[in-house]
């Protein structure tokens, strides 16, 4: 599974950024990995994390932890769920 990092606070609130890829499921969520966001070209952030095939099928969706620099703060995020 793989995504892009976006952010209005520009490339310092995109590069570098942990992404964690959870499975939703009744009760607490499976975490299924993580991964640190990295120049994919022009201005896009791109991370992915490896899963197993059965991993893949139900409902997923990845989080963005928040990130505090010198003068700046990015917020938490968390993406829509991808059915």
């Amino acid at each position: 599974m793989h995504g892009e990092v976006k952010s209005r606070g520009g490339w310092k609130c995109r590069v570098g950024r942990k992404v964690i890829l959870f499975k939703k499921r009744p009760g607490a969520d499976r975490k299924l990995g993580t991964d640190r966001s990295g120049p994919g070209g022009g201005r896009s952030f791109f991370w992915e994390v490896k899963v197993k095939n059965r991993e893949i099928r139900g409902p997923l969706y990845a989080k963005v932890t928040p990130k505090v620099g010198d003068g700046f703060v990015c917020r938490a995020d968390t993406s829509g769920i991808n059915p």
